[in-house]
């Protein structure tokens, strides 16, 4: 490996930057391991890796300077990821759009199981070499963290900064129309190892308070307060990455929350002179939808008269009738003034759909039974990105019997698995649970 030799405070600096501004720590473990030792001289909290560069003082950076081996090693994990990063070569041709990433702990951007399953989409993606980009929102206080007193729970909501997250403002704004009025939305770049995130933002001085808002929680407010958010998500994602000159062939939709970005793609194929039936058999094939909730209760629905008041001029502007656009989002059977259905809608108009297990599957087919695609729902299990979760301990014994591409589920690699010995196997989960002990007392 060619190791640039950066051993000035200034290279370090901007090195360690580079370095804790880029995800990938979050499952690198020598990269991670770099940063712990930079936390430790700095005498920093735990948190954010960006925290750390700014508490060093002048002697700290004597220090680290001074530190030959841990100079090789900052220099060592930077080249890595150079390298890392020139996997990924042309054109993002996929579009990964969701309510919520679960990248770190460190980035409260995710509630539960939808965002783990995007964030490790977006890990498995950038190791594998995927062209992909994901786009979601940044919320300003995250998802609430539990307090517990006296048996009763609070919800505390953090302010989030940008800037400590390691985002880069791309200095892309873009128009999203909300009924009789338009919100301008900013949009930030997160990197996921090889992978770009986009996460967009409406807290700008030229909005409004309350547009100013839309971007605040994940998954809070009332039923207005969430259609506001997903036209934001699915309008304003698919405006985004024309602005950033991205031309993707294949739009991703992870649950139906960012479903309105299909709105966005019709009123181009309208725009240049199709028909409304015909916009929608030129969007079907650009579109792929996973569903997650194997109850109905789980999807997002609006009434007619909220949905008209927010979307009625885009039908205004297209020449298309609310009569036609609505029943597009109808579920069979949802009574006599049915709700737009966003799960509904996304299975009407995606040229492909899957659930995330066998099962789930068959649940899905029989719950969309009656609309014309429900019947061919596929069916992808969902997987985990094993870096990201495998102990630290279990990946040294792996890597060390396996070899590296254990991780990416290479058949050689596994071959190999009998050769593990019994006795270090032990050791490691006898380790494992010493931590877990301890981690609960320490709680």
């Amino acid at each position: 490996m060619n190791v640039t030799n950066r051993t000035t405070r200034a290279d370090l600096e901007r090195t360690l930057l580079e370095l804790a501004r880029n995800y990938r720590w979050a499952w690198d473990r020598a990269t991670h391991n770099v940063l712990e030792r930079v936390r430790t001289i700095a005498d920093a909290p735990q948190g954010h890796p960006m925290m750390i560069v700014p508490l060093l003082d002048d002697s700290d950076w004597s220090a680290i300077v001074a530190d030959h081996d841990l100079v090789n090693s900052i220099n060592g994990v930077h080249a890595d990821l150079q390298r890392y990063l020139k996997a990924v070569q042309g054109p993002r041709t996929v579009a990964y759009f969701s309510p919520e990433f679960g990248i770190s702990d460190l980035l409260p951007q995710y509630s539960g199981g939808l965002g783990v399953l995007a964030g490790d989409h977006l890990k498995a993606a950038s190791d594998l070499g995927v062209p992909l980009v994901g786009v979601g929102l940044f919320y300003r206080e995250g998802f609430f963290r539990q307090l517990v007193t006296d048996g009763r729970q609070h919800e505390w909501y953090q302010q989030q900064d940008a800037s400590v997250l390691g985002l880069t403002d791309t200095g892309v704004r873009v128009p999203v129309e909300l009924g009789d009025h338009t919100a301008w939305v900013r949009v930030w770049r997160c990197e996921v190892g090889g992978t770009p995130l986009f996460m967009l933002d409406t807290d700008l001085p030229e909005n409004s308070g309350r547009d100013r808002a839309i971007t605040d929680r994940l998954y809070s407010g009332d039923q207005e307060h969430r259609l506001r958010q997903e036209l934001v998500l699915g309008v304003g994602g698919a405006r985004a990455l024309t602005a950033l000159g991205i031309a993707p062939r294949c739009y991703h939709l992870n649950e139906g929350h960012a479903g309105l970005l299909i709105l966005e793609l019709l009123g181009g194929y309208l725009e240049q002179g199709l028909s409304f039936t015909h916009a929608i058999s030129a969007v079907r094939p650009l579109t792929l939808f996973t569903t997650h909730t194997p109850v109905p209760a789980g999807i997002d629905r609006f009434p007619r008269d909220l949905f008209t008041r927010y979307v009625g001029a885009w039908c205004d502007r297209h020449n298309v009738t609310m009569d036609d656009l609505f029943p597009l989002g109808v579920l069979p059977g949802d009574g006599d003034h049915p709700p737009f259905n966003m799960a509904a809608f996304c299975l009407t108009i995606s040229g492909r759909a899957n659930a995330v297990s066998q099962l789930h599957g068959e649940v899905s087919r029989r719950m969309f039974h009656d609309l014309p695609h429900g019947p061919s729902i596929g069916a992808v299990t969902n997987g985990v990105h094993a870096r990201t979760w495998v102990s630290p301990m279990l990946q040294e014994l792996f890597d060390r019997v396996l070899g590296g591409s254990w991780a990416d589920g290479d058949p050689a690699a596994w071959a190999r698995v009998t050769e593990i010995d019994d006795d270090d196997l032990r050791d490691v989960f006898a380790d494992g649970r010493r931590q877990l002990v301890d981690m609960a007392v320490a709680r």
